[in-house]
């Protein structure tokens, strides 16, 4: 699977990853990037399969926005798990929610961790590691989403 395109769709996730680690956010550019790399292997491939990933893209972005609108997740963290859901589709829509939730419970240990172990430290700490922060999920469900990929219909990574 060591393919152009799994490669810039791993590097799209390292991007966010690093993004929401060190600002707390997740750039709108990014999402858009997994969308239109998808469309694009789609208008080449013609492959008739697609709605059911736009199904399941529908409905992340709605549970989603559902989930931000009661302040349980963030709206990039929404709309970029719904992005990586477009190209996961229903038949690999658990395990993506299975590794981001794996990722996700790494991700918190080592925040966790590491926020523990900066406690006392004199001088000014990033804003990752300060107390009462949230959690920058976009790197749990980067991960995940890498993770994930394998399962994938591999179609997407025959460039």
């Amino acid at each position: 699977m060591t393919s152009v395109v799994w490669f810039v769709f791993t590097g799209l996730l390292l991007c966010v990853a690093v993004f929401d680690v060190t600002r707390y956010r997740i750039p709108n550019w990014a999402s858009l990037a997994l969308i239109a790399l998808f469309a694009g292997l789609l208008l080449w491939r013609h492959w008739e399969g697609w709605p059911w990933h736009l199904g399941a893209f529908a409905l992340a972005l709605l549970l989603g926005f559902t989930f931000f609108a009661f302040r349980q997740v963030g709206a990039g963290d929404a709309k970029f798990f719904a992005a990586i859901t477009l190209w996961a589709g229903f038949g690999a829509l658990i395990p993506l929610l299975f590794w981001t939730g794996i990722a996700g419970l790494i991700e918190l240990a080592v925040l966790l961790l590491a926020r523990r172990l900066a406690e006392g430290r004199s001088g000014a700490l990033p804003r990752v590691l300060a107390k009462r922060q949230g959690v920058p999920f976009g790197a749990g469900i980067a991960l995940g989403a890498a993770i994930a990929s394998f399962w994938f219909p591999a179609w997407l990574w025959a460039v």
